[in-house]
């Protein structure tokens, strides 16, 4: 049977669920009452354009109930019909066609009211509503600023690569305005001759207050202030001023005209956004990302204390070592307006974590030891230095969900801070007989509104007195700074921890492999196209390392995939509780440690020609012979990269003494950036021997923190190179 058409069934229910004895029914077709956009049957019978439309009429009841055929030769047109069925539209209810019960309902099972709704059928076009997919009305608005948006995007460039100017006061109003936030000059000073020289104010909607004040077209004093009466929001207002009069002020040794508004831009949309999420008097997203901070600082400052008895015995400064270990091993350390960056954001790796600066460096050291643990005096390491791997913890909008909404609380975390293994539900907890930490969960945040529907699915509170209180449709989120490389199952499974795995959904119309997103490889293959094998290289490069006799070495390194996979750059995770973020902490820290290693030494960012200096002689067979000139004395340096189902690294390089001439180590990256050597054949004798050696090489390649510092300690301390 063919499909009943969208525009009869729409008007039909109308008439079926009216009884034939129903007082009220009219016998006049006139006052049929049908939808507007489909053609009435009284209109039908009294036109005769069309022969179709004057059968339908002289068929059609007067009651509207049911009608019967005339004859029966009127019934062998219904396979003529059928094509008129098969061009409409299907119905809204098409999943309710599919019993005959239904369609008695529609008064459908006769062949007279099937020519009838035939006759009376308009063709038209799937709907979304027909394939069963919500169609709202589109908001104009939002259309029209996503236009907008494109536009400025082909203009100007992605928002993250967009230029706002030089500082100006001119500018920073223009900036305040481009946030969403209101700008305002003192009225007596309005006039273009005191431009550059006046105060400006900058307000949010809610929550956030700036005052400028300007001398020259420069900021000499900038004051901000958040509508909070919890001091520890409060007692971070200075700070956040701060970090915006630095982005405004010209460095030293730079003008005026050379000093841009990009960073101040960002951070004034990060104070603009969680202005615009707020809701006056009801919910404050500065006290929310307050109070989260508030609670990792406490679980920083405990774990801080308790890491001062493990690194007391080291050599260098104790309150460093033990902050570092915190921050690389454990829940990481939270700070806000930190870096030149308004916000929260949570530290949990540093590259070469390892090397700190030293009071003094001992004359007397083991020669297999690694020179890691002491720099000169003269030349401090500082963080500034090296790349810091933090999550930007902020608010957005999102889906009011009793799981996943935002809760304005401090209480994150007992005071204790940790409980004993009794009290915990934790099975490995249970097993290894350890402390773990002592989570809360604070009451839900509730908005109330009068103005909202009694009937809404997510209300708590139908009063009308007191309004319809609601989840707010804010959450949580940590942006990842910088975004982290990792297959794509790797991605999904951190995603899906946090309940957010439909962010996922969405497959990019170019898929990369893990290393060709790792090392941003601009030909990287669609792997939709191509089978997932690889047969040389991946990536390869010449890299100049200095070896522990301080000479220049050539590095010819070779990348190889066996196995590629997928890979997804991630970029922001969505949570609810901050135990969330502190338990993919040492997930995060095993894929930011190998990108580190892997970009450190594939990554192409400057020339690695070599030196005059550095070229030897070259025999006359050599030259014959084709050799590479600038790689004939380089060592070349093979490895295979494996993902599955742990990251793993092969590495293959030339080592005197060893069999055969090559080294031949197996390495895993663990949770929290723990190397493990899992097989190796330089070092040979008994068990215990080559499990000792293996730790060894396992702890230097974690200390150093790069393969080809690495590679060269290896064959210096077991080859003798």
């Amino acid at each position: 049977m063919t499909t009943p058409n969208t525009t009869n069934a729409s008007s039909q229910p109308k008439h079926a669920h009216t009884p034939l004895t129903n007082s009220n029914t009219t016998s006049n077709p006139a006052h049929t009452h049908t939808p507007r956009s489909v053609p009435s049957t009284a209109a039908k019978a009294s036109s005769s354009t069309t022969a179709q439309s004057q059968h339908a009429s002289a068929n059609k009841p007067a009651t509207g109930g049911i009608a019967m055929t005339s004859s029966l030769s009127q019934t062998s047109n219904l396979s003529a019909m059928s094509n008129t069925l098969l061009a409409a539209s299907p119905s809204n209810n098409l999943l309710a066609f599919a019993s005959p019960a239904a369609l008695a309902g529609l008064d459908m099972t006769t062949p007279s009211a099937l020519l009838d709704a035939a006759a009376t059928s308009q063709p038209m076009n799937l709907t979304l509503s027909d394939l069963g997919i919500s169609s709202h009305k589109p908001n104009q608005d939002e259309e029209r600023r996503l236009k907008l948006d494109t536009i400025l995007t082909k203009l100007l460039g992605p928002q993250h690569h967009r230029r706002f100017g030089r500082v100006s006061e001119e500018g920073v109003r223009r900036v305040g305005r481009w946030a969403g936030l209101d700008v305002e000059v003192e009225a007596k000073r309005e006039a273009r001759k005191f431009e550059g020289n006046r105060p400006v104010a900058v307000a949010g909607k809610n929550n956030v207050l700036i005052d400028f004040q300007f001398k020259d077209n420069l900021p000499t004093h900038i004051d901000l202030s958040f509508s909070s009466q919890d001091p520890a929001v409060t007692a971070h207002q200075a700070a956040a001023a701060s970090v915006l009069l630095q982005d405004l002020t010209p460095a030293p040794g730079t003008s005026a005209i050379n000093t841009k508004l990009d960073r101040f831009a960002a951070n004034l949309e990060t104070l603009a956004r969680l202005d615009k999420l707020s809701v006056y008097n009801q919910l404050n997203c500065f006290e929310a990302v307050t109070g989260v901070y508030e609670s990792l600082k406490k679980l920083y400052e405990h774990e801080k204390q308790a890491a001062h008895a493990i690194v007391q015995a080291k050599r260098g400064n104790p309150e460093l070592r033990a902050e570092r270990h915190v921050l690389c091993q454990k829940s990481g350390r939270p700070q806000m307006h930190a870096r030149r960056k308004i916000g929260l954001s949570l530290d949990y790796w540093m590259e070469k974590s390892n090397i700190y600066p030293a009071d003094s460096v001992e004359s007397a050291k083991d020669a297999s030891a690694m020179d890691v643990d002491s720099q000169p005096a003269e030349n401090p390491l500082k963080e500034a230095d090296e790349t810091i791997f933090a999550l930007d913890i902020t608010a957005e909008a999102g889906t009011p969900d009793p799981y996943s909404s935002i809760r304005v609380s401090s209480a994150w975390i007992a005071d204790r801070i940790l409980k004993s293994a009794e009290e915990t539900t934790d099975p490995t907890d249970l097993l290894s007989g350890t402390q773990s930490i002592d989570w809360q969960d604070p009451a839900p945040t509730y908005l109330s509104d009068n103005s909202q529907d009694n009937n809404d699915a997510m209300a708590i509170d139908s009063n009308p007195s007191t309004g319809v209180q609601k989840l707010p449709a804010v959450r949580f989120v940590a942006r990842l700074n910088p975004p982290l490389s990792m297959p794509w199952t790797a991605a999904a499974a951190i995603l899906q921890s946090v309940g957010s795995a439909s962010v996922m959904s969405e497959i990019p119309e170019i898929q990369h492999t893990y290393e060709g997103s790792l090392l941003q490889k601009p030909s990287d293959v669609p792997l939709l196209n191509k089978p997932l094998q690889s047969s040389g290289p991946a990536a390869s490069t010449i890299k100049t390392v200095l070896t522990p006799d301080g000479v220049n070495v050539q590095h010819k390194n070779a990348l190889y995939v066996p196995k590629q996979d997928f890979g997804y750059l991630l970029t922001f995770i969505p949570f609810a509780h901050p135990r969330q973020v502190v338990a993919l902490l040492p997930v995060l820290r095993q894929w930011a440690y190998l990108g580190s290693l892997l970009k450190g030494t594939f990554a192409k960012t400057e020339s690695t020609a070599p030196s005059k200096e550095d070229e030897s002689s070259l025999s006359l067979a050599d030259l014959l012979s084709g050799t590479n000139i600038s790689t004939v004395n380089a060592v070349a340096i093979d490895i295979s990269l494996s993902t599955q189902p742990s990251p793993t690294l092969e590495f293959v390089f030339p080592v005197a003494g060893v069999e055969a001439g090559l080294a031949s180590l197996s390495a895993s990256v663990s949770a929290d950036g723990q190397v493990v050597v899992l097989s190796q054949n330089v070092v040979k004798g008994s068990q215990e021997e080559q499990d000792k050696a293996a730790r060894k090489m396992a702890k230097a390649l974690e200390l150093v923190g790069d393969i080809g510092v690495w590679v060269e300690w290896i064959r210096k301390v077991y080859g003798g190179v």
